[in-house]
């Protein structure tokens, strides 16, 4: 089967892919709207029964349940904020594909604040990061942020206990899990792959730390720490490669221990191996294209958390496109679903030794959001306040908003 489409533009593309997906993205939007219902309900139905509760207890007078109206009408507004989160996410996924094609088109978002009224203005997005390209570049810019003042803090941690030198000291590792794309001769289809290798991951995870991580950190009383991110490319076969990437700080491994045991995650989440067919993982020093194990570390880890384009060359010399049969089988898979996650209190690292940050240089934390279309009259002075908003975001983060780490 070939993966590659050669002869699709990104706009028909995106029309194939929104096709094939409409039914699950349905699906998905008339959960978030049974869901909605069923708050909706609670909420109506307690602030009833509070009220009837308190009129037969005598805490109010007679006269008062004639207030039943406005308890009524209080209790619609509190349901209507309440599930005001569902109904627009329901919206967001039957819109999803007209979305991403107006994404950072169809207006600017306009942020004003309450105790100053200064506004800054951003670009309407998507957010849909596995069918648009810009917002997934977004989006992985700042899970790389995050991942790298984590990290800075973890080492930090480390390096002050002495134990990133000398006999027995801890290190960072790469560790890529992969799984077999046929069983006993027979294709994997792309929904069996990814429940194994998620399964077997935490399988896995949890071996280690009973076996390794467990008693290391217990022995160092310092805690061992790692980030997995999940990556899919199209493969060979053209039904997807699911694998995933996980970044380390512990104490030595042996490989053949690892390879041993993830054998074992997989054939216990029911994966039949051949005689003599093993598993095939990659475990390394992290250290990034460059050689070197500081920000290129994150980059190797995050380099894209899916791909929508292979990475060969069409004849005009364009990438070209997974065929949209393959990448709308992943869309249902990944959607809605994390692809990315950390050891327990690893990412709330990268909040430690930052400056708190506010909505306002005044100090205030409430603002208003409005938007700005292309047909309002002052749409041309809400762009050139996207283009300003950027600046100043520049300064401030030159200003203090990196990490300041004690070595």
């Amino acid at each position: 089967m070939n993966a590659a489409v050669g002869f699709l533009s990104r706009d028909e593309w995106l029309s194939q892919v929104g096709g094939m997906t409409e039914e699950h993205r349905e699906s998905r939007a008339v959960a978030y709207e049974r869901r909605a219902a069923e708050v909706h309900r609670q909420v109506v139905e307690v602030a009833v029964a509070r009220h009837q509760y308190a009129v037969a207890s005598a805490a109010l007078d007679a006269d008062c349940e004639a207030d039943s109206v406005s308890v009524m009408a209080q209790a619609l507004s509190e349901a209507e904020e309440r599930t005001k989160w569902h109904r627009q996410r329901a919206a967001g996924q039957r819109r999803r594909v007209e979305s991403v094609r107006s994404c950072a088109q169809d207006g600017v978002m306009q942020v004003g604040c309450t105790g100053c009224g200064e506004q800054r203005h951003y670009m309407r997005t998507c957010s849909s990061s596995l069918l648009c390209s810009q917002c997934r570049t977004r989006r992985n810019q700042r899970t790389r942020q995050r991942f790298r003042r984590s990290r800075l803090v973890a080492l930090a941690a480390l390096r002050r206990r002495g134990l990133l030198h000398g006999f027995g000291r801890w290190s960072e590792k790469l560790l890529t899990l992969t799984i077999p794309h046929a069983e006993m001769g027979r294709p994997l289809e792309p929904e069996r792959r990814l429940a194994i290798l998620k399964a077997g991951w935490v399988r896995l995870l949890r071996d280690l730390n009973r076996l390794v991580f467990g008693p290391a950190s217990a022995a160092k009383r310092v805690e061992v720490h790692w980030y997995a991110a999940h990556e899919w490319t199209p493969g060979e076969d053209g039904l997807g490669h699911p694998h995933l990437h996980v970044w380390l700080l512990c104490p030595w491994l042996d490989r053949d221990f690892l390879v041993e045991r993830w054998r074992v995650a997989l054939a216990a989440e029911g994966f039949c191996w051949g005689e003599d067919e093993r598993p095939i993982l990659d475990v390394r020093a992290a250290r990034g294209r460059d050689g070197r194990t500081d920000d290129s570390v994150a980059n190797e880890l995050i380099k894209y958390l899916t791909k929508d384009l292979v990475e060969t060359k069409s004849e005009h010399g364009a990438n070209r496109l997974v065929d949209p049969a393959v990448y709308a089988r992943m869309y249902q898979l990944y959607d809605g679903k994390r692809r990315s996650q950390g050891s327990k209190g690893f990412t709330a690292l990268a909040d430690e030794n930052v400056a708190k940050a506010t909505c306002c240089s005044c100090g205030a934390c409430g603002f208003e959001v409005t938007f700005k279309r292309s047909d309002d009259p002052d749409y041309e002075s809400a762009l050139e306040g996207v283009a300003f908003t950027r600046e100043a975001a520049l300064e401030r983060r030159e200003r203090g908003q990196t990490p300041v780490v004690a070595a």
